[in-house]
């Protein structure tokens, strides 16, 4: 059985990826606070705290999707036409 080249993803297909990943971290957080507070019996501490570590892991994943038109040169740096290496 041959298999096919995985076809690209849209643009629809990498929003839809993005917003389930950073609901889920989200999700995570909450879980594993209101269990580590249960654990532990301090009432709303690591549900915060894990609440703000799901936010931040689900924005930064959102972050690293590319945006469609933009082109990746893979350097890393923002030079100008006129530098070298550009």
């Amino acid at each position: 059985m041959a298999l096919r080249p995985k076809s690209p993803t849209t643009s629809w297909g990498r929003a839809f990826e993005g917003a389930l990943e950073s609901a889920f971290a989200v999700v995570v957080g909450v879980v594993l606070g209101y269990y580590c507070d249960r654990w532990l019996g301090t009432e709303p501490v690591f549900l915060f705290v894990f609440l703000i570590l799901g936010f931040v892991a689900g924005f930064r994943r959102l972050l690293q999707i590319p945006v469609p038109g933009q082109e990746d040169r893979g350097d890393g740096g923002d030079r100008g036409p006129d530098e070298p290496g550009a």
